[in-house]
C-alpha cells in the first residue's frame, strides 16, 4: 500500500515547523497587542492628568485674568502680558525697598547698640601708641553711661602704652550736643607731642575723633583731653 504523503518525515517536519511558526506568531501578535493596550491606557492616563492639570491653571490663572482685565485693555494674552510686567515692576521696587529697609535696620542698630572697643581694635591701639609718651585724660559726660562705658575701655587700652593717665575730677564743660569722640587740646598753635599720634592711632582702627582746640574746658597745656560724647 502506498505511503500517504502526510506520513512522509519531510512533510510532517513541514507541518510541526508551520505550526510552531503559527504559535509564535499568535503569541507575538498577542503579546504586541498587550504592548499596545498597556500603552493606550498610559496615553489616556497623561491624557486625564494633563486635562486635569491645565483644569487647575485654568483655575489658578482665573483671579489674574480678572485682575489683568479690569486694569488693562486687549485679549486675554495680551492683558495677561501687561499683568505680568506690571508685576516684574513691582517685584524690583519691593527688591529696591527691602535693600533700603536693611541698610535702615543695620544703621539703626549701629546707633543704638553700645560702642564697644574690640579685642583687635584694642591691640592695635596699644602697638599704635608703643613709644609715645605724655599726659592724657580720658573723660566722658558724667550722665551718660554708654559713653562712660566706652570711655573706660579706651583708657584701660590707654594705660598699657607709655601714656599717662591723668585723673582729673572735674574739667568744666566740654560737650552738650556733639557726638562721637573729641580729642581737646589747650592751644592749637602749641600741639603736645603726643597728640597728633593719637589721633592717628584711632583713624587706624576706623574710630572717627575730631580733633579741636577747648575753648572752656580746664586741663593741663601738656595734656590732651578725650572727651567721650554721646552716640
Amino acid at each position: 500500500m502506498a505511503q500517504r504523503f502526510y506520513h512522509k518525515a519531510s512533510v510532517q517536519t513541514a507541518m510541526v515547523t508551520g505550526a510552531v511558526l503559527s504559535v509564535i506568531t499568535i503569541v507575538t501578535i498577542l503579546h504586541q497587542r498587550s504592548e499596545l493596550n498597556q500603552e493606550n491606557k498610559h496615553l489616556r492616563s497623561l491624557s486625564k492628568d494633563q486635562s486635569e492639570e491645565i483644569q487647575r491653571l485654568e483655575t489658578l490663572l482665573t483671579p489674574f485674568r480678572t485682575i489683568a482685565l479690569d486694569k488693562f485693555t486687549g485679549t486675554d494674552a495680551e492683558v495677561l502680558q501687561q499683568l505680568a510686567e506690571r508685576i516684574r515692576t513691582i517685584d524690583a521696587s519691593l527688591a529696591d525697598a527691602k535693600k533700603t529697609i536693611d541698610s535702615l535696620k543695620e544703621e539703626l542698630i549701629l546707633k543704638t547698640s553700645d560702642r564697644n572697643l574690640t579685642q583687635d581694635q584694642r591691640q592695635s591701639l596699644i602697638q599704635s601708641l608703643a613709644g609715645i609718651s605724655g599726659k592724657v585724660i580720658v573723660k566722658a559726660d558724667f550722665a551718660d553711661s554708654e559713653a562712660n562705658m566706652y570711655a573706660n575701655q579706651i583708657k584701660s587700652a590707654l594705660a598699657e602704652t607709655r601714656l599717662e593717665i591723668v585723673e582729673q575730677p572735674s574739667t568744666g564743660v566740654v560737650s552738650v550736643h556733639e557726638k562721637g569722640i573729641c580729642l581737646l587740646v589747650m592751644d592749637v598753635q602749641n600741639l603736645p607731642s603726643h597728640a597728633e599720634a593719637i589721633l592717628k592711632a584711632f583713624q587706624q582702627i576706623d574710630i572717627d575723633v575730631k580733633g579741636r582746640m577747648s575753648k572752656s574746658a580746664r586741663f593741663p597745656e601738656d595734656a590732651v583731653l578725650i572727651w567721650v560724647c554721646h552716640r
